[in-house]
């Protein structure tokens, strides 16, 4: 990893979340060799505030604010926000440009500097009929203004569990919603402050680089009204992720993290990150010396050679004439079978198990680290889940 760039990469949370929502981004981010902070804003997450104790936007964004005024002068950080949080990424932009490298929304609210935060959040309930927000909780005050038709103010949302299964965390692992159902909070929602004034100027927030994420399968944050805001605060790059639901991190959290890299210039479309291994013009080998040979080729469209002498037994029921050999055949067949022209090695008291081909492997696993299999909690279980992947994408291939 000697030439990969090292980022800091700022995480922040969307409404009734936490930090702990970026767990499978945080590890793979880390795994490729970058620093990675998670905040949890005012009376969210682990923070110690109740939803009384923050009156105001400014002290709901204080832990992220606290945090940009905490970083040297000369390092800048990828500022990524998640919903919500589009307003309060903006608010650090508007502090701390010179300390953002890119400002990163991802199915986020995306501000104009030219009109009030609030006026997004006034237009996105516009366009939410009040049906769809199934068994959401929402707290109201009244204006401070005196005017007799004054109109309640939404102050405060905690998503529901039934809003949490078909809207937000619809394309997310079972374990992931009930994480979620055991760890959201409230969070105050400041319409009415947000709406006051233009907060945010031309001059520094939008001095800063922009990227969009859209998920096209939000159901929350809808990608018509993802796309109406960047078309009204056009950004420098526009990323969609196919298949996405509101909860991304979640639901792709593979996509999301190599969006993030080609976004930071660490991947092109056509390679792995150099983390998952150096992609070499011409495969050498180590010498003994410490040197590197030319690699050998393998066809790997042809079975291994050991396997020949078995494959051959299995289709004529002849052994080789040499008799050492023969011998040595019959000791090695009581562990092998063949079933529908497919090659497997018997085990004790587990399932037959088959040589993957070049790509298979790759597929596993990703479908394992997406959490296609459930959760493992260490090495044997990991392995176990292998065994499992493989049989699946085996009875999946069958049934085609």
């Amino acid at each position: 990893m000697e030439n990969v760039k090292q980022h800091h990469f700022v995480l922040v949370h969307g409404a009734c979340h936490g930090a702990w929502c970026w767990y499978k981004l945080v590890t793979l981010l880390k795994l490729a060799g970058h620093r990675v902070t998670a905040l949890d804003l005012g009376a969210s997450g682990v923070n110690p505030k109740q939803l009384d104790d923050v009156g105001s936007i400014s002290e709901y964004v204080q832990p992220l604010i606290q945090f940009m005024a905490s970083i040297p002068q000369d390092e800048r950080v990828v500022l990524v926000g998640h919903s919500y949080a589009g307003i309060c990424i903006s608010l650090a932009m508007e502090t701390f440009p010179h300390k953002v490298s890119v400002a990163v929304f991802i199915s986020a609210y995306l501000p104009h500097h030219g009109s009030p935060p609030g006026a997004l959040i006034q237009e996105y309930f516009q366009r939410t009929p009040v049906e769809s927000l199934l068994d959401c909780q929402y707290t109201f005050g009244q204006s401070p203004d005196d005017d007799q038709y004054r109109q309640p103010i939404l102050t405060s949302a905690i998503f529901g569990p039934e809003y949490l299964k078909a809207k937000v965390y619809r394309n997310c692992q079972a374990e992931d919603l009930e994480l979620a159902k055991m760890l959201i909070r409230p969070t105050g929602l400041f319409v009415e402050e947000l709406s006051r004034d233009c907060v945010l100027t031309e001059a520094t927030y939008g001095s800063v680089n922009r990227v969009y994420i859209v998920c096209e399968e939000d159901e929350v944050m809808e990608e018509t009204f993802q796309r109406w805001m960047i078309k009204n605060s056009p950004t420098q790059q526009v990323i969609s992720i196919k298949q996405a639901g509101h909860m991304v991190m979640l639901s792709k959290p593979l996509e999301l993290f190599h969006s993030l890299l080609k976004m930071v210039g660490k991947e092109s479309s056509d390679k792995q990150p150099q983390w998952l291994g150096t992609v070499l013009s011409k495969p050498k080998v180590c010498g003994i010396g410490g040197g590197f040979g030319e690699a050998m080729n393998i066809d790997q469209d042809e079975e291994p050679e050991w396997m020949n002498p078995i494959i051959d037994f299995f289709g004529s029921g002849i052994l080789q004439p040499n008799k050492s050999e023969a011998r040595k055949l019959r000791l090695i067949l009581a562990r092998y079978t063949m079933v529908d022209g497919q090659m497997y090695r018997r085990t004790f008291t587990g399932p037959l198990l088959r040589r993957l081909d070049e790509k298979e492997p790759n597929q596993v696993l990703a479908k394992i680290y997406e959490g296609h299999y459930s959760n493992h909690s260490g090495g044997r279980t990991l392995a176990h889940k292998t065994v499992l992947g493989v049989l699946l994408a085996y009875h999946a291939q069958r049934r085609c």
